[in-house]
């Protein structure tokens, strides 16, 4: 984009217009059908007149610094729009020049009304070229995070999810850290290779700079070439980009909704990966070779005396941090050294009272929280002292009731914490904190089903953030609760219908549209599944996915933004797994991961 560079006061950026007969043979059709989908980016440089047809995605200029407003930003939008192209509004960052949040307000300013939901509004982007110097930041890294942070929140006001983009060269890449991998990245490098099967780490003159940063090599979008205009390429296929750059009804990407139930989790850059005890009783792991695609196979962490269910968060720069208690109670802790999959730090002992049934979640700021049961059938907890930083030196004790096995935990809306477990009386108690990121309220009783409820419970949240709380009684049968409206009161614990023999160990997760789907194993060990018909209404009825497992459900959304879940096989106890053919669609069949013995949940 280096050519679209405005100088710094603002001016009237000079116009080229673009030859229609030079652009179709940029964008020829039969390239435009390629597997890998094609695209544009343009700014006032081009003019107004560029030529949308056959594009599969773009961004257009929208404000440089806190002193320009692309004159063609509009003109650009609405052409884009109307031939069908999927278009975002990109930000040149200043960060020598202003703070973060004064140069997000001014894009938010200019672009925000069309960041929406409208099925053709891609991702916002922040092409970040000048590295000058910081203003209002401490380094680089700091400045785009703070920054797309900072569109995150003002796009959930207006109730839209978004993920940005960060833009950059890559020899520029060495500028920025770990931090930067939450991101989508855009990696600029016009090597000459084939946009269908190169890459633009793959013949660059800083082939270590900054590739690791989301995952070894791993890249989204990559701005391959152009003169009179830059061309890019998705590093996927036409659903897939739509899945990671559309915004609402137009993408299912994995920022939209997704969920993780059970010691699974996805890394910066897409894949999946998940944790269990194996009958050595030491941690193994086992991840996906590519976002949306294979396994790995099933690799031992090394962690000896481990019994079942750990936990595993994911810091903002990307890493992922795992937990894991020991025959003794004691937790241990490992994490990634780097973002989107990297290598593992070691086992450490996290200092603190014998706890089990461990639950990670994610405050607000980005700070993960780690709770558990003591041995006092307390729920203990300890957190991070600053975002991808060091863990309080001692945990804490949530005294005023004690809580069984089955212990859930969630973020509200508006990023409260709160936790859900049953108490001794047999009801459900609950305890949330005051605000975002701050001290709990105190234990507070939820009362029951009339039939009583089983001490595994599971806990989703709602398209609309209003959170839903799930149970089983004696005879396998379904009871939920849910807010009234996000973060308020309670309905009421009322019976789900439908399915009878339903065990406890089962998981809800969420399709990437915002509608609930609800997995359990039956009586007779197939697994069933129920969903909502849109996003927060009637449920479905249930449905027989087959199999033949123990029940013990683990749950999380691909890239894609399509369900996978995992059981463990009855027979063999190997891993098996099952996914959505397409996201939020059918189903295909079962197949076997290995992992012989693997145990998911604490209590199995």
């Amino acid at each position: 984009m280096k050519k679209s560079l405005k100088p710094v006061a603002a001016s009237t950026p000079p116009r080229l217009a673009l030859i229609a007969s030079a652009l179709g043979l940029i964008l020829a059709p039969g390239l435009a059908q390629a597997q890998r989908p094609l695209g544009i980016d343009v700014s006032s440089y081009q003019g107004s007149g560029v030529n949308w047809s056959g594009i599969s995605f773009g961004w257009a200029k929208a404000t440089e610094g806190t002193y320009f407003i692309d004159g063609d930003f509009v003109i650009n939008e609405n052409n884009a729009k109307a031939a069908g192209t999927l278009i975002g509004a990109y930000h040149f960052a200043r960060p020598d020049l202003d703070s973060p949040g004064a140069e997000a307000s001014y894009f938010w300013n200019q672009a925000g009304g069309y960041i929406k939901n409208d099925g053709k509004s891609a991702m916002p982007a922040l092409d970040f070229e000048t590295f000058n110097g910081v203003v209002g930041a401490g380094s680089y890294s700091a400045w785009a995070n703070a920054w797309c942070d900072a569109i995150v929140n003002n796009a959930n006001g207006n109730g839209v999810k978004v993920r940005p983009v960060l833009y950059c060269s890559t020899c520029q890449a060495c500028n920025f850290d770990g931090s930067v991998g939450q991101w989508i990245p855009w990696i600029a490098n016009p090597s000459g290779e084939s946009a269908q099967s190169g890459s633009p780490w793959g013949s660059t003159p800083c082939p270590s700079c900054g590739s690791g940063i989301w995952g070894s090599g791993a890249w989204d979008f990559w701005q391959y070439g152009g003169s009179s205009i830059d061309l890019d390429v998705f590093n996927g296929t036409t659903s897939d980009m739509i899945a990671t750059l559309g915004i609402g009804s137009g993408g299912t990407s994995q920022t939209s909704y997704s969920a993780f139930v059970g010691p699974i989790i996805a890394n910066s850059d897409g894949r999946l990966e998940m944790f269990g005890v194996g009958a050595n009783s030491d941690i193994w792991h086992n991840y996906q070779s590519a976002p949306n695609s294979g396994w790995n196979g099933w690799i031992d962490m090394a962690n000896g005396n481990s019994i079942a269910g750990p936990a595993v968060g994911r810091d903002k720069d990307g890493r992922l941090e795992l937990f894991a208690s020991t025959g003794s109670g004691k937790v241990w802790h490992n994490f990634q050294t780097i973002g989107g999959g990297g290598a593992w730090n070691g086992w450490g002992n996290q200092a603190g009272p014998s706890v089990t049934n461990l639950v990670a979640l994610s405050n607000a700021d980005g700070r993960l929280e780690v709770f558990g049961i003591g041995n006092n059938g307390d729920v203990w907890h300890e957190w991070q002292t600053a975002v991808n930083g060091a863990w309080t030196t001692s945990w804490s004790d949530i005294t005023g009731q004690q809580i069984k096995a089955g212990m859930v935990g969630i973020a509200n809306k508006d990023g409260r914490l709160e936790i859900f477990g049953q108490g001794q009386n047999g009801h459900v108690w609950h305890n949330w904190q005051t605000s975002p990121g701050q001290v709990f309220n105190g234990w507070a009783d939820m009362g029951s089903a009339s039939a009583g409820l089983n001490s595994h419970l599971a806990i989703a949240k709602n398209a609309d953030g209003t959170l839903e709380l799930f149970g089983v009684d004696s005879g396998g049968n379904v009871w939920h609760n849910y807010q009234t409206t996000p973060g308020g009161a309670w309905n009421g614990f009322i019976g789900f219908g439908g399915q009878s023999g339903i065990q406890p160990g089962f998981a809800v997760g969420i399709n990437p549209d915002g509608r609930l789907e609800m997995f359990g194993v039956g009586s007779n060990g197939n697994t069933y599944h129920v969903w909502q018909d849109q996003p927060g209404s009637r449920w479905h009825s249930w449905s027989n996915l087959g199999g033949s497992s123990e029940p013990a459900i683990t749950l999380g959304n691909n890239k894609n933004g399509e369900l996978q879940v995992f059981v463990i096989g009855t027979g063999t106890k190997d891993v098996w797994s099952i996914y959505q053919s397409s996201p939020g669609g059918s189903w295909g069949s079962w197949f076997d991961l290995g992992g012989n013995g693997t145990k998911f949940f604490y209590g199995q």
